[in-house]
């Protein structure tokens, strides 16, 4: 009988792996016993991918005996010895023998219960792996493990699966792999990643490399089958943390209850202060209406300000030209005070020398002549006339013309109408004292009146500078009254960002209040739920213990349905190393010599 060693190595591999896993401290696994076990080999491609499988089938015979087994293979081989094996469809008829016997069966589907993808990404971009051998740079390795629908679930939702990757510590330097046991295996570094039934994985595994290469990424699964002693756990901590748990709960709905009666208090003062803040914003409303108000005044009060400054203005500038008119008028009103004592003079001597005797036409004319010449001259700056050449040429014409005609037609009835002359002189020289006591009177009023518009301007210099004061002041009310109404403004903006606020809040207690509520519908559910956690503590860590221990699952046969008598299933697979590429070998043609070179190197040597 004729022993394949090679076959029964490979055998092996799963075993030993599945022994590392059952082994681990505290836990003792329950060995199935039977007469078949079906150890399940894939070669992977390096994304993970299957490649091929085959089936190595071990069975465990007391005697030699003809078997029969069910498959879809595309070719069987006899592994112990070199009996035939008879394929008819999918039965398979061999001859066993006593101990251990074992055949391969390579697999017509490529199907496994768990699809694998393995991504590799070197300096940020993905990358075949058939291309990254010999390569350097920042790698990442992407390694994904889920269900295969394809495929029975019994495999996925029951095994556990198991990944190794190694790497040469030589070409990887600052290897990341979160989620993995990390152990030096000589001066490698072997990654195990455990992923537990019916989930799927995702791993990230990165390194800075040079000059990549690496072993092939191995996966191995074996049914979760542990046997646990329920009695052997102590549960006193957790059942002790159970009552503290209870007592919390009790606790937490004490303080829920507490929680709510303080949010509807809290929500009557948000109510309160919502309502506060309506009145906040009347108030604040008012204050800019009169704020505005207040601005508008101001504003009119500058500008009658400004129109009492500038007519002040006009009005100092007229009072200045009237009192200068007066100081004129107060000078000309001497001078006619002057003629008018002349004129009295005058008038007084004509009295006298009517009474006095009667008068020839030239006495009469070169006596009047010259108080009519000083008359006139006084007549004409009474009024107004002021140039002293014409005054005489006017005033010595018009009084030699009357003069001369007085002395003409009154000289011959002088002497007889001399009685009313004399009284037409006293009645002249009554006019003229009268006169002048009038000119008297009024150039002392224009000299009092002259005093008081001096005093006037004075005066009105002072207001000038009172009415300038109260521009200023003016000015500086207007620009109290613009920040008192930018005030009233943000103060408006702020009552109405406060009664939004408010509102919010308000509203936000509301909810709050209703949380309340549901949080003490709930923390009351939760203290009647907890009530037997105890118990249901208990059932979860049977149900729990039940499913790790594996004692509900049968094995089934991965080959075929019809196979009743397997006591085990286990799968190992590998995919394909990353290697790095054959250097290229360079062919140098052979260069022929000429019967010359041939014979010169015969002297060379």
């Amino acid at each position: 009988m004729r022993v394949n060693k090679k076959r029964i190595k490979k055998a092996c591999v799963l075993i030993i792996t599945a022994g590392i896993i059952l082994t681990m401290p505290g836990i003792t696994y329950a060995a199935d016993t039977g007469n078949k076990e079906e150890n399940v080999y894939a070669s992977l491609n390096a994304d993970g991918s299957v490649k091929s499988l085959y089936v190595v089938n071990e069975y465990t015979l007391q005697t030699d005996q003809t078997l029969t087994d069910y498959g879809k293979y595309s070719s069987v081989r006899n592994i112990t010895t070199d009996d035939e094996i008879k394929i008819d469809g999918e039965i398979i008829t061999l001859q066993g023998h006593k101990g251990k016997y074992y055949y391969q069966g390579n697999l017509e589907t490529k199907e496994l219960p768990w699809s694998i993808s393995v991504k590799y990404f070197l300096d940020g971009r993905e990358i075949e792996a058939e291309a990254l051998g010999g390569k350097s740079g920042s790698l990442e390795i992407l390694i994904s493990t889920g269900k295969n629908a394809a495929v029975d679930a019994s495999f996925f939702e029951n095994y556990l699966l198991q990944g190794k990757v190694l790497l040469d510590t030589g070409r990887c330097k600052n290897i990341k792999a979160e989620g993995a046991t990390v152990a030096s295996v000589g001066s490698d570094k072997q990654l195990l990643y455990n992923i537990m039934p019916d989930k799927e994985k995702e791993y990230q595994i990165s390194a800075d490399v040079t000059d990549f290469r690496m072993d092939g990424i191995s996966f191995s699964a074996v049914p979760v089958s542990f046997d646990i002693d329920r009695n052997s756990l102590n549960t006193d901590e957790i059942d002790t943390k159970i009552t503290d748990l209870q007592d919390a709960v009790t606790e937490l709905d004490d303080g829920a209850l507490e929680l709510k009666d303080g949010a509807k208090e809290l929500h009557d003062g948000a109510y309160d202060l919502h309502d506060g803040s309506i009145d906040f914003f009347d108030g604040a409303t008012d204050l800019n209406d009169g704020a505005v108000e207040l601005d508008d005044g101001a504003r009119k009060l500058l500008e009658g300000a400004q129109e009492l400054c500038d007519g002040s203005g006009s009005l100092q500038k007229g009072m200045y030209e009237i009192n200068d008119g007066l100081g004129t008028l107060d000078g000309k009103s001497q001078e006619l005070k002057d003629g008018s004592g002349r004129l009295k003079s005058g008038t007084d001597a004509l009295v006298a020398g009517i009474n006095g005797a009667a008068i020839s036409e030239a006495e009469i004319a070169g006596m009047v002549q010259s108080g009519v010449k000083t008359g006139v001259a006084d007549a004409l700056q009474a009024a107004g006339i002021t140039d002293p050449t014409t005054i005489e040429t006017i005033s010595s014409q018009a009084s030699q013309a009357i003069a001369t005609g007085i002395g003409q037609n009154m000289s011959a009835a002088i002497t007889t109408k001399m009685q009313p002359l004399a009284e037409g002189a006293a009645s002249l020289q009554s006019g003229a004292a009268s006169l002048n006591t009038g000119v008297n009177d009024y150039t002392g009023a224009v000299g009092q009146i002259r005093s008081g518009s001096q005093t006037a301007c004075e005066g009105m210099g002072k207001l000038r500078y009172g009415i300038s004061e109260l521009k200023d002041g003016t000015v500086d009310l207007k620009e109290g009254t613009e920040e008192l109404l930018d005030g009233t403004n943000d103060l408006v903006d702020g009552a109405v960002d406060l009664y939004d606020g408010t509102k919010e809040l308000y509203e936000g207690t509301g909810e709050l209040v209703d949380g309340t509520g549901e949080l003490t519908d709930g923390t009351n559910t939760f203290k009647t739920e907890t009530s037997d956690l105890d118990v249901q503590v208990d059932d979860e860590i049977d149900e729990a213990l039940k499913k790790v221990s594996g004692g509900d699952f049968t094995p089934i046969s991965f080959v075929s349905a019809k196979n009743q008598n397997v006591t085990s299933v286990q799968f190992a697979m590998t995919t394909d190393p990353i290697e790095a590429p054959e250097p290229e070998t360079v062919v140098t043609p052979e260069v022929k010599q000429t019967f010359w070179q041939k014979f010169i190197g015969l002297f060379k040597k």
